[in-house]
């Protein structure tokens, strides 16, 4: 017998690492298979030794799994969720085949399938930090947020070094809004490690959340600093510099995220912010168009379009991307108000009392601006011709 390292890893992104023994002359292809990455061979050969070696208990609970996991590498899923099965009805203790199982239903997105086997994986080895660490991202997937912060902190319990765990319960504690406790889990993972990029822009998220742009710039740019070719720090810097009413350093910002991202139509949405408040409307709506060319039904971007329009007086161009919104979005309730605007503008009093009414039915938080407009509206109807 000879120990053999077998890798599980979470769609969430976690590595869980557990020994097991198994007979030397098995290891060679159905195990090294894999490690090379030959995964078709991987089953050839797992299923070679399933269908000859009449092997029960451990031994086959081993076999199923590690076919099971040449299985998920090729994206056969279903195939894989089979073997993972036949693994946990050889040997019902067999934990590394709950891991992979929990793996695999978390990729079909079947969290509470995921969260069952880790549960189980727990309960056979209760003080091993990693399987809370695993279940806690499940938990968040499935925004089940105190559940994810219980497994977390169990994690920190039994491995308080576990950086992973602490930077997820920080992450946890921000989606909840415990914005002072999150930021002192990111100070304590960045104390650890100064390097951690993680840290840095989370903590940066948290400090924008907190109504603190110069705290958050100086973490967004930290995080730059470690990971330059990430465009996501470039936009949270870009967004800070906004808040920080510095358009033309967010210009700058964002036009490096773009050049490290040219394909994504929010950052030429955010670029145009950034020129609109410096007064370059016309630079601005370029932007707009290119998003638009990149994602026809963009919102944001139909919205900027539209408000940029009509404080050009081009109250067409306006409607025709408020009109190209609501087709995307029919329910869209401020597409609808800000229609009925423009067609007050416009002196359409008919059409504009229809989408105000619209507006206010869709979101009755809107009821007293549409009412504002359908009074204007009704009012002018009320004046006899000349």
């Amino acid at each position: 017998m000879r120990k053999v390292l077998i890798g599980v890893v979470f769609g969430v992104g976690i590595v869980w690492t557990v020994w097991v023994y198994l007979k030397s002359e098995m290891t060679d292809e159905c195990y090294q298979a894999g490690v090379r990455g030959e995964h078709e061979r991987q089953i050839e050969a797992c299923t070679d030794f399933i269908e000859t070696a009449s092997l029960v208990g451990l031994d086959a609970a081993v076999l199923y799994n590690n076919r099971g996991t040449a299985y998920s590498a090729l994206g056969r899923l279903r195939e894989a969720l089979r073997d993972y099965d036949d693994a946990i009805d050889e040997d019902a203790t067999y934990v590394p085949a709950y891991l992979n199982r929990s793996s695999t239903f978390a990729r079909l997105g079947d969290f509470d399938a995921a969260e069952h086997d880790l549960s189980m994986a727990i309960g056979l080895q209760p003080g091993v930090a990693g399987l809370f660490l695993g279940r806690g991202h499940v938990r968040l997937a499935e925004e089940n947020y105190a559940g994810a912060r219980e497994d977390f902190t169990a994690a920190l319990a039994l491995d308080p070094t576990m950086s992973e765990a602490l930077l997820m319960r920080a992450v946890t504690q921000l989606r909840v809004g415990d914005l002072d406790q999150a930021a002192a889990d990111l100070e304590q993972a960045i104390a650890r490690d100064d390097d951690e990029v993680r840290a840095h822009a989370q903590l940066g998220v948290v400090r924008m959340r907190q109504g603190d742009p110069q705290r958050a710039l100086a973490q967004f740019e930290r995080a730059a600093a470690i990971e330059p070719q990430r465009s996501t720090h470039q936009t949270n810097m870009g967004h800070a510099l906004l808040a920080l009413d510095r358009p033309a350093e967010a210009e700058a910002a964002f036009t490096r995220a773009i050049g490290l991202s040219p394909d994504n139509a929010d950052l030429f949405v955010d670029r145009a912010r950034a020129r609109e408040a410096l007064g370059e409307n016309e630079a601005a709506e370029t932007d707009l168009e290119t998003a638009l060319a990149i994602e026809a039904d963009h919102p944001a971007a139909l919205r900027a379009m539209a408000r940029l329009a009509e404080a050009g007086g081009r109250p067409q161009a306006a409607l025709d991307a408020l009109n190209r919104l609501i087709v995307a979005q029919p329910n869209d309730s401020v597409a609808h108000l800000s229609i009925a605007k423009v067609y007050v503008a416009q002196g359409l009093w008919q059409p504009a009392i229809r989408h105000a009414e619209l507006a206010e039915a869709l979101n009755p938080a809107l009821g007293r601006q549409a009412e504002d407009v359908r009074q204007v509206a009704l009012a002018a109807l009320d004046q006899p011709e000349r």
